[in-house]
């Protein structure tokens, strides 16, 4: 009968082979890393705009500002051509009135009260914003015909011999009224009430600063988690995320820079000359404003590229030494090269000792060992012997 054939046993078994560790992929590095960066800009663009807000607003440092400027080198344009700010006042609302004339509104704009006018409205916004005021302010053409009738009549009379009459008044209402009316229809939209006036007094304020703040710093903690988990580079990383959050600020303080440097050194451009007073006032408290979030960025930017340089320079060392510890190629010696082997003949005495080996012993015949005489089978080889 046949034999059944045994099962093979466990330690038989063909051994499974390790399967290779999963490498990270590329793709969801890089399309992670792209959409965190735009996340972390996102909230770092507002972050730095609530910082501005919060630092002009509640001191009212924006209409202090407007305060020291010259609004009559306001330029306009007007059918594609630059005209001043009186100029353009008049085309667009004066022109229907009966007494008033260009000389007037050139100058009118050039009154100190005239500015006071815009100012305290922008006090008002900036009350509001803040949450200090619960009604938002209104701009209306009375105020502005009160300022030329009341407050500045006698002044306007002396220099211009204009005297604003009732009969002015119907006509700005009627030229000005519509856009007037539409400015403040606009901004009650946008902030006057629900969650626009909530998210409108929140970026102005600390609470917007603190929500963004946190927003920004959550971002930097995902990235992190992320790169550690998926192993991403994390130099880059981190070097990603710095300049996310430091590239709105360093724009604003290039901007602030550029912009005081043309303005006060240069003159130009022509445009922004009226602001050359006030310009300082409004950008010194930005400029402040603006430092720690562009700095907080830029440490983490510093860091990404210090860590990026430390690794490149770690991976270059390994490479070396990796291709240092690998043993040398053997080398073939060419066939000219070969050392000759020379036979030479046996002297006497070579003889003579080979001649009483063989005689006080037996050599096997197959494998050559020496052997007693009167051995029967070799004790190396186990061959019988002959």
């Amino acid at each position: 009968m046949a034999k059944k054939k045994s099962k093979p046993t466990a330690d038989a078994a063909p051994k499974k082979k390790p399967k290779p560790a999963k490498q990270p992929s590329r793709a969801g590095a890089v399309f992670g890393s792209i959409l965190l960066f735009l996340l972390t800009l996102l909230f770092s663009i507002a972050l730095l705009c609530s910082s501005i807000l919060h630092s002009l607003l509640p001191q009212h440092t924006l209409s202090g500002s407007i305060s020291q400027m010259d609004l009559s080198q306001v330029q306009l344009k007007d059918n594609g051509k630059t005209e001043q700010l009186g100029k353009c006042l008049y085309d667009w609302y004066f022109w229907d009135a009966p007494n008033l004339t260009e000389e007037y509104a050139d100058v009118l704009v050039q009154q100190p009260e005239f500015n006071a006018l815009f100012c305290n409205y922008l006090d008002d916004l900036s009350d509001y914003l803040t949450g200090d005021s619960s009604e938002l302010p209104k701009a209306s053409v009375e105020d502005i015909a009160d300022l030329m009738q009341n407050d500045l009549g006698s002044t306007m009379r002396k220099e211009t011999g204009v005297v604003f009459a009732e009969a002015d008044r119907q006509s700005l209402e009627w030229t000005m009224g519509d856009d007037i009316n539409a400015w403040n229809d606009a901004l009650d939209s946008a902030v006057g009430s629900g969650f626009k006036q909530f998210a409108a007094r929140m970026l102005c304020g600390m609470s917007g600063i603190i929500t963004f703040g946190v927003l920004t710093i959550g971002c930097f903690v995902l990235w992190l988690i992320l790169a550690v988990k998926k192993h991403w580079r994390k130099g880059r990383m981190l070097a990603g995320y710095g300049w996310a959050a430091a590239i709105p600020g360093l724009l604003v303080l290039a901007g602030c820079g550029v912009t005081l440097l043309l303005v006060e050194a240069f003159h130009v451009p022509d445009a922004l000359l009226f602001t050359k007073k006030g310009l300082p006032t409004l950008v010194q408290p930005t400029v402040l404003a603006t430092l720690i979030p562009a700095g907080y960025g830029v440490i983490f930017a510093l860091i990404g590229i210090f860590t990026n340089a430390a690794v490149k320079k770690k991976q270059k060392k390994a490479a070396l030494q990796k291709s240092t510890d690998k043993p040398a190629a053997p080398v073939e010696t060419p066939a000219a090269e070969q050392p000759e082997f020379h036979y030479t003949e046996m002297t006497g005495d070579s003889k003579k000792d080979n001649t009483d080996a063989s005689a006080t012993a037996k050599f096997c015949p197959h494998c050559g060992a020496p052997n007693a005489l009167n051995s029967q089978f070799c004790g190396s080889c186990g061959q019988k012997m002959k």
